[in-house]
């Protein structure tokens, strides 16, 4: 049985929750991994899982995206960390090989759902690994989609923004595209994702009910990598495909919550909780009495990991009897599930 945890989603993070982070200490990397990602604001790229069956463990790949270069990842790295990435288990046992030949050459999302036929159709999402040859190919390095958004996108804006950034093609010999950089023939390349029978949910793919594929790759020589263009791409060969069903998905994200809650000789105590799976950072924490929001108190704290609390002290002004708010993220910049806890209303005595 399989399983698939989403930290963060699609959905959410084109439309700004960049500041959930799931650090890649906490990947299970032992074996054959299925998965995709993207990096931070502050080291912009794509994500790709390598893996081989000579390895006893997958690898991460960051795919740079000023120059889609690839460069290996850390595992115990305290430093690396992501706003949206979704991998599975181990997915050796769950492998179905896909008979290639005779399955038509051409588009990729057409290959793999030909490919699907072969397989249990009774599943919301499956697991992607493929070997191909393309006659052209162009991808894009693109997490910045979410991060220079100066309002919040619809799932249909965030997938245009696809195609207004830089994208990079190879193919034998330069096409003369204006909008893509070409690279060089570095034609084979290795795949790795997700194919969803439910685009619309915005978990794996954009929250597009036409889009129901999301790969990336890097090229066999472990130069090239970013997310593939499929519909702009055109295969040559499939040499090699592999399918892994997923029984079990998990959404992972954030959960803040206010307790502990005092005031005492004219100071507001309080505590503010993570009680998700995801960090956390940036979290603004506004007081407010009597709903006079020009007069607020505010402070900000820089990162709250997964399971952590923080206590926090407000001097008040000499306002007794006052209705006393406090507000996590009033700005609304972390997508929670449950956001009911974010707020707690009590009386200056």
């Amino acid at each position: 049985m399989l399983r698939l945890f989403i930290a963060n989603s699609v959905k959410d993070l084109i439309l700004g929750d960049i500041y959930e982070h799931l650090p890649i200490t906490k990947i299970p990397l032992d074996g054959n991994v299925i998965g995709l990602g993207t990096t931070s604001l502050f080291d912009n790229g794509e994500l790709v899982f390598a893996w081989q069956p000579s390895q006893p463990q997958t690898t991460i790949c960051h795919c740079r995206a000023e120059t889609s270069e690839i460069v290996l990842l850390r595992p115990d790295s305290e430093l690396t960390h992501f706003p949206y990435v979704c991998y599975t288990d181990n997915a050796t046992a769950a492998e179905r090989e896909i008979q290639v030949e005779g399955l038509t050459q051409g588009k990729l999302k057409t290959v793999i759902e030909q490919g699907l036929e072969q397989v249990d159709p009774g599943f919301s999402y499956y697991g992607i690994r493929m070997r191909v040859r393309w006659k052209l190919l162009l991808i894009s390095v693109a997490s910045k989609l979410c991060f220079w958004q100066a309002h919040r996108f619809s799932g249909q804006q965030g997938e245009g923004l696809y195609q207004q950034l830089t994208q990079y093609c190879f193919a034998k010999t330069d096409p003369g595209s204006k909008q893509a950089k070409w690279l060089g023939d570095h034609l084979e390349w290795d795949l790795c994702g997700f194919y969803t029978r439910i685009p619309e949910h915005g978990l794996v793919t954009m929250p597009d009910p036409n889009n129901h594929l999301h790969v990336h790759g890097y090229s066999s020589d472990r130069r090239f990598g970013g997310h593939i263009l499929d519909a702009l791409s055109e295969l040559d060969q499939v040499i090699s495909f592999q399918v892994y069903p997923i029984s079990q998905v998990h959404l992972l994200e954030s959960n803040l919550l206010i307790k502990n809650a005092e005031i005492e000789v004219g100071t507001l105590r309080f505590e503010i909780h993570n009680q998700g799976e995801m960090d956390t950072e940036n979290v603004d924490v506004d007081v407010v009495l009597n709903n006079e929001y020009n007069s607020r108190l505010w402070q900000r704290i820089p990162l709250l990991p997964a399971g952590s609390s923080t206590r926090l002290e407000f001097p008040l002004p000499d306002r007794r009897g006052a209705t006393i708010q406090i507000i996590i993220d009033p700005n609304n910049t972390i997508l929670e599930a449950k956001e009911g806890d974010n707020i707690l209303t009590l009386n200056y005595p």
